[in-house]
């Protein structure tokens, strides 16, 4: 083999490896745990709420396409119910 082919050869070798590589430090990071947070205090924020809107919110749904906002996201209970163009959900709605 010539010299010059193995450094030509190492990088693509190297970047095919990598998931391999990690796949093995999962575990780990898979293990530590949270710290717990203080309580709150009865008079401190606000909530919970039956039905919450966060108004002018951006949604980056994660596939690449733009950014999309600003929208109003309806929350109620623990699901998310609507997230709409920020004039079209109302208070009431």
């Amino acid at each position: 083999m010539k010299p010059a082919a193995f450094p030509a050869l190492a990088r693509p070798l190297a970047l095919a490896l990598l998931p391999f590589a990690l796949v093995g430090t999962a575990p780990a990071t898979a293990a530590i745990q949270m710290e717990p947070t203080t309580p709150r205090g009865a008079d401190e924020g606000d909530g919970p709420h039956e039905r919450l809107v966060l108004r002018g919110a951006t949604i980056i749904d994660g596939t690449g396409t733009p950014p999309m906002g600003p929208v109003d996201i309806v929350i109620e209970g623990e699901m998310v119910r609507k997230a709409k163009d920020g004039a079209a959900v109302s208070d009431g709605s």
